[in-house]
């Protein structure tokens, strides 16, 4: 009879925490850090969570901080470091000639930093109906009237749409655990069910170009020539179309 085995957990002495551990074993080469590494504090992930973010109090200088907030996407334009009279630092900001200063310990520039998404579904929505508005006022170079929406969706092309939609299924997975009444009410127009959806038109679309090109003979047999590639048509399901319909059974298999 086989020994049953233990799960092994990591767990902090004081309050019982578990830290986060790799599921399989291997074996690394092992480095003993000591006070004096110059490594700065580290921060250990804990299991189920992702690897902590440092608070934006906890930066050293200024402009670390507007780095934090620039590299999550947030618009530092009109922010700028100021000395204090005591020689503390802090993160001013000139809006509209009003001039206010950023805590250190903001709790929605934290929860920003933290999760890389501006915890608000109200600015989601102005952006969407922004862009929309910039879609149906959109005018070509010398041209008096706007392309129409129709026309800027085929002007912007399939890798527009998809764009967009990676950038939005990456904000959601991002709040997933730390907005949930965001990451629903987001979740409910861009899911699986729509990635499907634009991967199974793109090919019914991509039939139909390639059934439109036209078509050549190579020694009798007929081919076709897609972007500077010639491609028999016997193989055209091998290699153009099967590997996308594999790519539509990963996708089915998300959640």
């Amino acid at each position: 009879m086989s020994k049953k085995k233990r799960k092994t957990k990591i767990l902090c002495p004081q309050c019982g925490a578990e830290f986060a551990i790799g599921k399989k074993e291997f074996t690394t080469v092992a480095t003993v850090v000591g006070e004096d590494s110059n490594l700065g504090s580290i921060y250990l992930a804990m299991a189920g969570q992702n690897i902590p973010v440092k608070p934006l109090k906890s930066f050293k200088t200024v402009q670390e901080r507007i780095e934090a907030l620039r590299n999550v996407g947030v618009d530092v334009s009109n922010m700028f470091a100021m000395e204090g009279a005591n020689g503390g630092g802090y993160i001013a900001s000139n809006r509209n000639g009003i001039l206010s200063v950023l805590e250190d310990d903001d709790p929605i520039f934290n929860q920003i930093v933290e999760q890389g998404t501006v915890p608000n579904n109200r600015l989601f929505r102005r952006w969407i109906m922004a862009k929309m508005f910039y879609m149906m006022t959109y005018k070509s170079y010398r041209s008096k009237e706007p392309l129409g929406v129709t026309s800027m969706i085929h002007r912007l092309g399939y890798e527009y749409q998809w764009k967009m939609l990676l950038n939005e299924l990456y904000a959601q997975m991002k709040m997933e655990d730390k907005d949930a009444a965001n990451f629903v009410d987001r979740n409910r127009w861009f899911n699986v069910d729509v990635v499907m959806a634009m991967a199974e038109d793109y090919i019914v679309q991509l039939k139909k170009y390639v059934d439109a090109l036209k078509e050549r003979k190579c020694k009798g047999v007929p081919y076709k020539r897609i972007k500077s590639r010639n491609i028999f048509k016997a193989d055209l399901q091998n290699k153009i179309y099967y590997p996308l319909y594999k790519e539509i059974a990963h996708i089915k298999q998300a959640r």
